[in-house]
């Protein structure tokens, strides 16, 4: 229906803002519904949920561009949408503070504003260039709209994101952690996901099925998460994820860079995946356990 690229960029934006609401409220769900001794399941099994949608999108989008036209990969969606909110309500437990607290709207205005500064600065930088004086003016604003959240959200009493749980040394390096997993993972499939098409030849629906691979580790390993953490701690999946991780994205770089990421090679991808689920369910057990014993979890998701 978009009939111009701002009206389709605008409404991608519309998506992200839904998006975003989406992911916390979920893991908010599963902090206040299973009790500590059952949360790393719940979110282990969330994460492999998650695992099946980065196997259905790139498979079923490429599919779609292939045999119809382009709109329908967002128009597919639709049923999905509608068929989530109609089960909402008796599925879904209601799990609202009774003491919420008011909205911040500044700290959202100052945080929009910097990280729409920050992106856009490092979108447009390889175009004009890194010292042009409009890139250096986006990193500056950015910089000091940001700095004015951080000091904003440590002196008003309803914080939208309290930048005093970073003190804690378990919380910053477990969201830091989930931070760098997740940006390694789509980062890697964004331009996996290209090369495979714009330089190896693959038409969309087979560059779909070039990322099973992680899909499907997502899926085994995510289980794996909350058993490790009941024998051991949650470090014990955060550190191997982590570790594995870094090593197999560098020896994926090689594979790609010598064998072209040929089809007998998606091995690699695939070792390289297994255990990068183990990061970020260790990382959000430790999150939600520590956010668990501080405060409520749906009044700070």
């Amino acid at each position: 229906m978009a009939g111009s690229a701002g009206m389709l960029i605008a409404s991608r934006a519309l998506m992200g803002v839904g998006g975003a609401f989406i992911m916390p409220s979920t893991l908010s769900i599963l902090t206040a519904t299973f009790p500590a001794h059952e949360r790393a399941k719940a979110i282990g099994a969330w994460a492999a949920v998650s695992g099946l949608g980065i196997a259905i999108g790139p498979v079923a989008g490429g599919w779609i561009v292939e045999h119809a036209d382009w709109s329908w990969i967002f128009l597919v969606n639709v049923p999905f949408v509608i068929a989530a909110l109609l089960a909402q309500r008796p599925l879904v437990p209601e799990s609202s503070d009774p003491a919420a607290p008011r909205l911040d709207l500044p700290g959202f205005a100052l945080s929009t504003g910097g990280l729409t500064a920050l992106v856009w600065g490092i979108i447009e930088a390889p175009s004009w260039g890194w010292t042009d004086a409009r890139i250096v003016t986006a990193f500056g604003a950015a910089a000091l709209l940001l700095a004015a959240f951080v000091a904003w959200e440590r002196r008003t009493p309803h914080p939208m994101l309290d930048v005093r749980l970073f003190r804690n040394p378990r919380f910053s390096a477990a969201s830091g952690a989930i931070s760098l997993s997740f940006f390694a993972l789509f980062g890697s499939i964004f331009f996996l996901t290209q090369y495979l098409q714009l330089v190896l030849g693959y038409s969309p629906f087979e560059a779909g099925l070039g990322v099973l691979p992680v899909a499907g580790a997502l899926v085994v390993a995510s289980p794996l998460s909350a058993r490790l953490s009941a024998r051991n701690t949650a470090a014990c999946p955060f550190s191997k994820g982590k570790a594995s991780s870094t090593l197999r994205h560098g020896h994926l770089s090689r594979a790609c860079s010598s064998w072209g990421c040929h089809p007998t090679r998606r091995g690699h991808w695939a070792a390289g995946s297994v255990r990068w689920p183990l990061s970020p369910a260790g990382a959000v057990s430790r999150r939600g356990s520590l956010r668990a014993t501080t405060r409520s979890p749906i009044a700070n998701s």
